[in-house]
């Protein structure tokens, strides 16, 4: 029979990290944490319950929300002025272009009425 090789006698190291004790971070620049073997720490403020949390996090997203549908109204304002000019263009612009510009200078004003409308329910 043949005989096997000899095998080296490799066993796990743990892994060496340097901490800086000024900043409690290893050589990766990430934070160290030390823990009890088996402890259990609250990663979350102690002073903001999970819901109060969940209710701050909620009223920062409506709040946001409220600010894109404002910018929206801002931008349909926007675009109807810059179609009212096109439909009030004359011979310069197709006359194509002019209808269409003309109808939509109605229709985004009345768009952007009804987001205000859709804002003053929501406040």
């Amino acid at each position: 029979m043949p005989r096997a090789p000899n095998k080296p006698d490799l066993h796990l190291v743990p892994p060496v990290t340097v901490v800086d004790p000024e900043t409690d971070c290893d050589s990766a620049s990430r934070p160290v944490i030390q823990a009890e073997p088996g402890a259990v720490h609250d990663l979350m403020d102690a002073s903001e319950s999970r819901a109060t949390r969940i209710q701050r996090l909620q009223a920062e997203a409506r709040e946001l929300a409220m600010e894109d549908v404002a910018a929206l109204d801002r931008l349909l304002v926007r675009a109807a002025r810059a179609a009212g000019e096109v439909a009030a263009g004359g011979e310069v612009y197709p006359v194509g272009a002019r209808e269409l510009a003309s109808r939509l200078v109605t229709d985004l004003h009345f768009k952007a009425e009804t987001l205000r409308i859709i804002l003053g329910r929501q406040v």
